[in-house]
C-alpha cells in the first residue's frame, strides 16, 4: 500500500495482489491469474498474460486489456476508456465517462462487454473485430451509441439503453452477419 511515484512494472509474475496504491506512472500487468483492485491509476494501464483481475479502481489514464480472459470489473474511469486487444476479454459494471471513446477495439474478437455506464463523446466502439457481445450496457453519449466498422461478424448487439447522439446504433462499411 502507498504512493508510487514511478511506474508499475510487473510483466511475467503470476498470483499478485496490487491493492490500495495510487499510481502516478504506466501499470505493465502481465503474467497470469494477478488482481489489480482498490488503486488510482493516474496513468496508462496495459494489462496482458490471461486471468487477470482489474476491479474497484479509479482510472485517469486509458486501460488496455489485452491477452485472454482477462475482466474489467466496477472501475471507474474519467477522462480515457478502455481500449480491448487480444479475446475473450470481458468488460462488466464499470462507469465510463470519456472524451473519446469509452470501449474501443481493433481486430480483435470475442470480448464481453455487458452492463457498463457509459456517458461522455463515443460509446463503443467495434472496428475489424467480430464475435463480440454487447449487451445491458447505458450508454448516454454525444455522438454515437454503438458503432461497428469493417467485418465485424458474428457480434450480438442485445439489451442496451441509448440515449442522446447523432445515432445509437452504426453498422457501417461491409459489417455483415452480425445480431442486433
Amino acid at each position: 500500500h502507498g504512493v508510487l511515484g514511478g511506474s508499475l512494472n510487473i510483466p511475467n509474475s503470476n498470483r499478485n495482489v496490487i491493492t490500495g496504491n495510487v499510481i502516478a506512472y504506466v501499470v505493465n500487468l502481465g503474467g497470469e491469474d494477478n488482481v489489480f483492485e482498490g488503486n488510482e491509476a493516474r496513468s496508462r494501464v496495459v494489462v496482458a498474460g490471461a486471468r487477470n483481475l482489474v476491479q474497484g479502481n479509479s482510472m485517469i489514464g486509458k486501460l488496455t486489456l489485452g491477452g485472454t480472459y482477462n475482466t474489467a470489473k466496477g472501475n471507474t474511469f474519467s477522462p480515457s476508456g478502455i481500449g480491448l486487444a487480444g479475446s475473450h476479454n470481458t468488460v462488466e459494471g464499470n462507469t465510463i465517462s470519456t472524451t473519446g471513446s469509452a470501449v474501443s477495439m481493433y481486430g480483435t474478437s470475442s470480448h464481453t462487454i455487458k452492463d457498463n455506464t457509459i456517458s461522455g463523446n463515443q460509446g463503443i466502439s467495434v472496428i475489424y473485430s467480430g464475435q463480440e457481445t454487447i449487451t445491458g450496457n447505458k450508454i448516454a453519449v454525444a455522438g454515437s451509441g454503438i458503432s461497428l466498422w469493417g467485418s465485424c461478424c458474428g457480434t450480438i448487439i442485445s439489451g442496451n439503453q441509448i440515449t442522446g447522439g447523432s445515432s445509437g446504433i452504426e453498422l457501417n462499411y461491409y459489417s455483415q452477419n452480425n445480431t442486433v
